[in-house]
């Protein structure tokens, strides 16, 4: 129950850290309070009259290794999870750089064509032990991603953060 409880707070941290940069760039958003659909992605969102929906995952070894951890399914089950079953728009990727959290967005169906075209290694109990990864090279990834936790400057002495607005919207191609 621990591994669980511990597991939950970190997808909860990677949650808020994403839904603070999605709403510095004027998007609304909000973490996706229904149990029924709370499997198929974790985050609500708006920007302007275009609803979607994000999927987040935290890396924590991807800047160690060079790869790029995509969750496929649950080792101890057999059952699909993460981009098998994520039903959501985006798909976010939380990787720790040094000191920093580093986020990069892409379409999920961006992310599913890659793997379709692209074999990756495969590496069953990863995490807290259930999951099973598909590990790309992240020079062999990235190229499908946004970055947006670098999207702010300084534009009149006051900070502006409208092209992670920008860089969603061109993602969504609104």
């Amino acid at each position: 129950m621990a591994d669980f409880q511990k597991s939950k707070s970190i997808g909860k941290f990677g949650e808020n850290l994403v839904i603070n940069y999605l709403r510095l760039g004027n998007i609304e958003v909000s973490p996706n309070s229904d149990k029924e659909t709370r499997s198929f992605h974790d985050l609500d969102c708006k920007i302007g009259a275009k609803r979607f929906t994000v999927e987040v995952k935290l890396d924590f070894l991807a800047a160690k290794t060079g790869n790029m951890a995509i969750e496929i399914s649950n080792t101890k089950t057999g059952a699909d999870s993460g981009l098998s079953v994520t039903k959501s728009t985006l798909w976010a990727v939380l990787v720790k750089d040094e000191e920093n959290w580093v986020i990069f967005l892409t379409k999920t169906e961006s992310l599913r064509d890659f793997i379709k075209n692209h074999k990756g290694r495969e590496f069953k109990g990863a995490g807290d032990g259930n999951a099973t990864l598909l590990l790309y090279k992240m020079a062999d990834i990235i190229h499908i991603f946004r970055r947006i936790d670098n999207l702010g400057k300084l534009v009149d002495g006051v900070m502006d953060y409208s092209d992670i607005g920008k860089t969603v919207k061109n993602l969504l191609k609104l």
